[in-house]
């Protein structure tokens, strides 16, 4: 999300004619993820490079990528901790290493039925910020993330959220992450 797109989002949720109270219920948790806003998927081939990758991953300003194999059904996941814990700082070289040697591979994906508690329980409980969406092929349709969910859960309680008083203090011991 650019700077700009970052500030109108913060401009409609400080419009106060917008700030509506909706209830959280046990009924939410069961919302299908169809319903919840997501990112269409971003995918590299398995035999891409590393590099590749990676420089999609920048000019995208997105944090994940999809593997799918040549029949476009999802086989991994490559997302900026596998840049860190697997590539960077490590003998080879990125352009001539294939992505499905440093990716995730199996990972834990989710169809658009599946509910928001269930998704929400992998992510904390796996530590995943991001999860695929596939169909019934194995081929992705979207890439749910944690701040996806977050956003949702935000409009529960958007008074809440935006009435927050600011904390330098706990701003500058945050990683940003």
């Amino acid at each position: 999300m650019s700077g700009i797109e970052r500030e109108e989002e913060e401009q409609r949720y400080h419009d106060a004619g917008r700030l509506t109270r909706r209830h959280l219920t046990d009924a939410v948790l069961h919302t299908p993820i169809r319903q919840l806003p997501h990112h269409d998927p971003v995918c590299v081939p398995d035999s891409a490079s590393v590099l590749d990758a990676v420089r999609l991953m920048q000019e995208r300003r997105i944090c994940a990528v999809a593997v799918v194999d040549r029949t476009g059904r999802l086989v991994g996941i490559f997302t900026e901790r596998d840049v860190l814990s697997k590539v960077a700082g490590k003998p080879g070289d990125p352009a001539r290493t294939p992505v499905s040697t440093q990716m995730t591979a199996n990972p834990v994906a989710l169809r658009g039925t599946n509910e928001i508690g269930f998704a929400l329980n992998k992510m904390c409980l796996g530590g995943y910020r991001h999860l695929p969406l596939v169909d019934d092929t194995g081929k992705p349709v979207g890439m749910l993330s944690m701040r996806d969910v977050a956003h949702f859960l935000v409009e529960f309680f958007p008074e809440d959220i935006v009435n927050l008083p600011s904390s330098p203090a706990s701003a500058a011991d945050a990683d940003g992450g």
